[in-house]
């Protein structure tokens, strides 16, 4: 916070390191996205179709090809809380590197409404669980990303510019 405060609150008039690190912070993110994508179409379908059978089970269809059992309370609990640590947290370090970056009071509009598909997109596990469409876990992840990559875009070229800028 200190190097922040330095700086006028300016990505662009940061130490070189402090950028470097920061970007290499992000382009590490990005590569999380990437993963996180694989593993979200793995789990719910690119539209959420796999999601109720993913949270509920399919043991009773007699075409499924892998059984899937229903989840239990606690492991759905074990994966709430483990979004609600991480998830809020990467949140938060991208919104300060993202208002921190050039741009206008609009990127307020885009964190804020990041988070309100971020906390809908942690729920929504559990709306499927209690019997809402597999469409919701989609309905709340596409959002939820492509806010959290543009956060993480945005930031760059200021930060991997040649120089400070003064």
């Amino acid at each position: 916070m200190r190097v922040f405060q330095a700086s006028g609150g300016s990505l662009s008039k940061l130490p070189a390191a402090s950028r470097r690190l920061y970007g290499v912070f992000l382009l590490f993110t990005l590569m999380a996205f990437m993963t996180s994508v694989a593993l979200y179409t793995d789990l719910a379908g690119w539209d959420g179709s796999n999601a109720v059978e993913s949270y509920l089970g399919n043991e009773g269809d007699p075409e499924a090809v892998d059984i899937k059992v229903p989840r239990s309370v606690h492991q759905m609990l074990e994966q709430t809380h483990f979004h609600l640590f991480t998830q809020p947290m990467l949140y938060l370090v991208l919104s300060h590197l993202f208002l921190l970056a050039r741009g206008g009071r609009a990127k307020e509009v885009w964190v804020f409404g990041t988070g309100a598909f971020l906390l809908a997109h942690i729920m929504a596990p559990w709306w499927v669980f209690s019997g809402a469409p597999g469409w919701v876990m989609a309905v709340t992840a596409w959002p939820m990303l492509i806010g959290m990559v543009g956060m993480a875009l945005w930031p760059l070229p200021e930060l991997w510019s040649s120089s400070p800028s003064r």
